[in-house]
């Protein structure tokens, strides 16, 4: 992907529904990218901690 490059979340709905019955703990998103995972995370559970690592 190019710098100008958007990736769109395509997980969304799955990652909601895996995390449904958190509460609260540390999340780490170890491919942080465009942070499109993790903006709905801490959107949907703002009582997360969030981690994210991402390389390129």
């Amino acid at each position: 992907m190019g710098e100008n490059s958007y990736h769109i979340p395509v997980l969304v709905e799955e990652i909601m529904g895996y995390f449904s019955t958190v509460k609260n703990g540390v999340v780490v998103d170890g491919t942080l990218g465009g942070g499109g995972h993790s903006h709905a995370l801490l959107s949907h559970f703002p009582e997360i901690r969030l981690v994210g690592l991402d390389k390129d």
